[in-house]
């Protein structure tokens, strides 16, 4: 899911900037490959969003990132407890 998730990303880069958590590539690395993913009548937010909670798993924006294009970084995760003070979790 991961490989899809970053070809659908890769669309809107350089100015799109994203990072997987270490707790959600361990998510990732247990399940299984899936055989067959197709995204329908559903914009890319609808469908990223479909396949993360599927899996489990979550995203926020992370402001004032000094490494990111724009100052902003969507972290994709799975441990809701983290640190999330001034982002807002979806």
């Amino acid at each position: 899911m991961q490989a899809i998730v970053d070809s659908v990303f890769a669309d809107y880069a350089p100015r799109a900037y994203w990072h997987w958590s270490n707790d959600a590539l361990s998510v990732l690395s247990a399940l299984p490959v899936r055989s067959y993913c197709v995204q329908y009548r559903e914009s890319d937010l609808d469908f990223v969003g479909r396949l993360l909670a599927e899996d489990g798993l979550s995203w926020r924006v992370d402001q004032d990132d000094v490494d990111a294009p724009d100052g902003h970084t969507l972290v994709l995760f799975a441990v809701s407890t983290q640190d999330t003070t001034y982002c807002v979790v979806y």
